[in-house]
This record gives structure tokens, sequence and C-alpha cells, in this order.
């Protein structure tokens, strides 16, 4: 999974997304976003920020993401 994420951080330099929805079964995990970037921290250069997508509603969830996540994408199709 590190050698994967040398990709996308030379693709787009100094913006990493984080999905919390599962695309498969569409469930929502807060947990994803601060595990993957906490596993994988020394991965990321400190430049890039994090924007977290998908399953967010309310300030509550915010403040707990807001530990890992610079940014987020909020909204409904």
């Amino acid at each position: 999974m590190k050698k994967n994420l040398n990709v996308p951080l030379r693709l787009v330099r100094k913006l990493l997304v984080s999905i919390i929805r599962n695309l498969h079964d569409l469930t929502v995990d807060l947990n994803r976003v601060v595990e993957l970037t906490e596993k994988y921290a020394d991965c990321i250069p400190a430049d890039v920020r994090i924007i977290s997508e998908s399953g967010i509603y309310n300030h509550k969830q915010i403040r707990q993401l807001q530990k890992v996540a610079h940014g987020f994408l909020i909204g409904t199709a």
C-alpha cells in the first residue's frame, strides 16, 4: 500500500483526499481517515493537505476529523 501511495502524491503533490464512505456498501466509518492517516503518516509529506470526503453531517464529526484532516467536502448529490 505504501508503494501505491507514491503515485497520487507525485501527481497532486499538495492534496490527498480520504473518502470515508465504503463505496461497496455505502457505510460510513469516520475512524477510517484517522486510522489511515496515522498508519501512513511517514509517507505523507508535511506540505500535503488532507481532505476528508463523504458521510460528514454535523459539527461533532468535523471536530473528530480535525485531528487529521485539513479540510472537508460536505454535501449531498
